[in-house]
């Protein structure tokens, strides 16, 4: 019945967005109405960006919009320089700006789908301003669900000196620290937060995995493709084990995950998402924002920022930084302990692994999310990370 009800919702999603994807090709959708969300960059009309950018500055407009570079992925991002008149120069308005959306058809599925979209507009306009960290501040937000368009609207962090990180940036110790104290960071400022837990903005984690489950794409399917394409990176212990007991292993993982204490969950933690500001500080984004418990993030920052030989030596010295943390930050109502986080901690490995499987196992329907090297450099450490803490015991004693 599960995969009768995800080809449904996949199949209605195709012809969907398909259809609204194809309508804004045809008419070159190109709003001049702010309250309208433009399907790309390249589909941004001076209008529309001088109600945006110059609404509280009297006499500026906009004289010119130049797209300076970018890349496509799960998301299209593009870099767009603006030029204005001399109110808008004299007023300092913004020149460099960086722009997300989601233009094709298998990102607005998925998205939608599964809510993703809608709650990182959601993060930026209204979440964003109130956390302690290091994130971006987005200058606009929109989703329209209808259609599934979604575009956001950054200052060019990269135009600042700021560094976006991949596997092959070795994190030093003290860049993993200031990861913990992020982490740490936001996941205090919310804990157990009555208003995250009555919201209906957005699922929480146990949710948003049986959303993408059912409706976005056969997630157990796509994973054991996923084993086949990294048995080369992957240890011995799981290019043997059953794959069914993996799968149900790691949705035991999942539903762990509706335990109390609960925080705002970022759930992407890869360390392409995290970045070096230009004087050192580390830094998050591409917020897909869920509620959920704190070992989620946790366990999948380390997992991946890590290279294996760090990640041994460190983490126990991290978890304990990051209990730490937590009690500076105000958590004493279910503060873990350290054995609870090192125990959570082994428990979590399930749903990153999955997360990269699904990615390099990629269907026809999925976007590409991510290239190959990136996917196998992930998977090699989670993999060994998952046989080093003996993670199927550690879920399989509390299932």
């Amino acid at each position: 019945m599960m995969d009768l009800a995800g080809k449904f919702w996949r199949g209605s999603g195709v012809v969907r967005f398909g259809s609204q994807v194809a309508w804004e090709g045809l008419t070159r959708y190109c709003p001049t109405d702010p309250d309208k969300v433009p399907a790309s960059a390249a589909r941004i009309s001076p209008q529309w960006l001088n109600a945006v950018l110059c609404r509280d500055t009297p006499g500026a407009e906009i004289t010119e919009i130049d797209v300076t570079g970018g890349s496509d992925g799960t998301n299209t991002r593009r870099a767009l320089r603006v030029g204005y008149n001399e109110a808008g120069m004299a007023a300092g308005l913004p020149t460099e700006l960086f722009v997300k959306s989601a233009t094709a058809m298998r990102t607005r599925m998925m998205n939608t789908l599964t809510t993703r979209g809608e709650s990182e507009v959601i993060f930026y306009q209204s979440m964003r301003p109130r956390l302690p960290i290091e994130a971006p501040r987005a200058i606009y937000a929109g989703f329209d669900r209808s259609s599934g368009r979604m575009l956001i609207i950054f200052p060019n962090m990269a135009a600042a000196g700021t560094k976006f990180l991949d596997p092959s940036h070795h994190v030093t110790r003290e860049q993993a620290e200031g990861m913990i104290d992020l982490l740490a960071g936001y996941q205090s400022a919310t804990w157990n937060s009555p208003e995250l837990r009555s919201s209906r903005s957005f699922p929480t984690t146990l949710r948003y995995q049986e959303l993408i489950n059912v409706r976005a794409l056969p997630f157990e399917k796509r994973g054991a493709v996923g084993l086949d394409r990294a048995a080369r990176v992957m240890p011995d212990a799981l290019n043997r084990i059953d794959r069914n007991r993996l799968w149900r292993l790691h949705m035991a993982s999942i539903k762990r995950l509706e335990k109390r204490a609960h925080v705002l969950t970022h759930y992407d933690m890869h360390v392409g998402n995290w970045y070096i500001t230009g004087d050192g500080r580390m830094g998050l984004t591409d917020w897909s924002m869920r509620f959920g418990h704190w070992s989620a993030d946790l366990t999948y920052m380390l997992l991946s920022a890590l290279r294996i030989e760090d990640r041994r030596t460190w983490e126990r010295d991290l978890l304990k930084r990051y209990r730490e943390q937590l009690a500076s930050g105000g958590v004493k109502d279910g503060l873990p302990s350290d054995d609870e986080v090192w125990a959570e901690y082994r428990r979590q490995t399930f749903h990153p692994l999955y997360f990269w499987l699904t990615t390099i196992g990629a269907g026809v329907l999925q976007p590409d999310m991510q290239p190959d090297h990136i996917s196998l450099a992930n998977l090699e450490r989670m993999g060994q990370a998952m046989v080093d803490l003996d993670s199927f015991s550690a879920i399989e004693e509390v299932m």
